[in-house]
């Protein structure tokens, strides 16, 4: 089940942490007002990603270089 946060990509808005962030997520509620900062649920131990795992794909789709 996804994340409602963060669209499943691990990153939200650091402004409204309750929604995903626009640099990963084409989503219609992404916002990025501000800049981006780890969801909740990127540490979760119960088999959701690692937050090394979702920083690596942020690497991948360009949104941190």
């Amino acid at each position: 089940m996804a994340c409602t946060h963060c669209d499943h990509t691990g990153w939200v808005c650091e402004t409204h942490t309750d929604r995903p962030w626009s640099a990963v997520s084409a989503h219609a509620t992404a916002c990025g007002c501000g800049g981006g900062t780890l969801c909740r649920c990127s540490a979760d131990p119960r088999g959701r990603r690692s937050a090394s795992e979702i920083i690596v794909d942020a690497y991948r789709v360009g949104s941190l270089n």
